[in-house]
């Protein structure tokens, strides 16, 4: 460890020797410190991360083996387990595209070959996630110093595959009444399934929640579902504590909903509404949708997944009013961004509902004005 001032420029530098994990010697510099004090305190900032391993080799360090340690250290292990997947799948793009250029030797243009090729062949939504993904890396490389300049600055955001249009992921208010109450007068016929629909429209829980529900989740009394776990069907075939941690709530439900949770309580002998005794699930999620297809085609409805489900549900409730606050907290988003983000469109169309309101107050006051 050693803090000195340069006899020329009069500044102050501090340099930090440490192992690297190889067992070769480096050492860290950090120049043009105004005071002696300044260059103490970053060299303290910088031995503490060395030796909590917070802080990675010097700037020569091949890029991919740089985002594979961070992602190691900072990726939680609380995200789902779908999110972890995709971190992983980033961390093989990024290996394949940079291979071992230096984090140090990174540009602009490396970087916007690397986002121009990630959406060829694929949609906006799956380009955003990986640019955040890596972003979020480079971020933290240019605080510990490793990286100058920003690679990822004005970087343009490109995908071959177009998005879907916004209004086939949720059904219009008439739809959703129409499929509601059909569910409704035929329960008795398919309880499990219809169920499931009648949670998915009036709760917006997405399907693993769902899948994840026990008895002891419902309050019939003060008519709230505790959500606090969810069950992931295609990876670990086992109960995760959610997709984040702003994922665990407690959420009003309606009498109708309450009348048949009941009503499926009677004829149902599972501790978990949709696990069998076997830590199976009643129904996969591909199966749901099938039948929920089947189900739109047979009433004349637009065609929709499970998913889509929880997207009407948000969006009638934004139709309606709601607080958009509150709507993010139903839904478990861990940030109400996400929210105003994924359903924009519905917002975008109340303000121009507004927008026609305002018009019409001003336009009726002038009318009166000129008599």
């Amino acid at each position: 460890m050693s803090v000195k001032q340069d006899k020329k420029s009069k500044k102050w530098y501090c340099r930090v020797s440490y192992k690297d994990d190889d067992g070769n010697y480096k050492q860290i510099t950090r120049k043009n410190f105004d005071t002696k004090t300044e260059a103490k305190l970053k060299e303290a900032e910088i031995k503490k991360k060395v030796e909590d391993g917070s802080f990675f080799t010097g700037g020569d360090i091949p890029f991919a083996d740089y985002f594979k340690k961070w992602v190691a250290r900072y990726v939680s292990d609380d995200l789902s387990i779908g999110t972890q997947k995709k971190y992983k799948r980033d961390i093989i793009l990024v290996e394949k595209h940079f291979k071992k250029t230096p984090i140090s030797k990174l540009t602009r243009s490396m970087y916007q070959d690397f986002i121009t090729n990630r959406g060829k062949g694929k949609s906006m939504d799956t380009v955003v996630k990986t640019h955040s993904h890596v972003k979020k890396c480079i971020k933290d490389a240019i605080y510990d110093g490793l990286i100058s300049k920003d690679p990822t600055y004005k970087i343009t955001l490109s995908a071959d595959v177009k998005p879907k249009d916004e209004s086939k992921k949720y059904l219009s208010e008439k739809d959703a009444n129409k499929l509601l109450n059909y569910v409704k007068s035929h329960f008795d016929k398919k309880p499990d399934m219809f169920l499931m629909i009648i949670l998915g429209l009036t709760t917006g829980m997405r399907y693993g929640e769902i899948l994840a529900l026990s008895w002891k989740d419902i309050d019939f009394g003060s008519k709230t579902i505790r959500i606090n776990k969810s069950f992931d069907a295609v990876f670990s075939h086992n109960f995760t504590s959610g997709k984040t941690v702003s994922s665990h709530r407690t959420i009003t439900i309606d009498d109708d909903t309450i009348l048949y949770l009941k009503k499926f309580k009677l004829m149902h002998t599972y501790q978990y509404l949709y696990i069998d005794n076997f830590r199976e699930p009643t129904f996969s999620h591909n199966g749901v949708s099938k039948r929920l297809k089947g189900l739109c085609k047979q009433l004349g409805i637009k065609e929709i997944t499970f998913h889509s489900l929880r997207h009407t549900h948000a969006s009638l409730l934004i139709f309606k009013g709601i607080n958009i606050n509150y709507v993010s907290k139903r839904l478990g988003h861990k940030k109400i961004d996400t929210t105003i983000g994924t359903y924009s469109h519905v917002i975008d169309e109340m303000e121009q509902l507004e927008n026609k309101k305002v018009s019409h107050i001003f336009q009726s006051k002038n009318e009166q004005i000129l008599r």
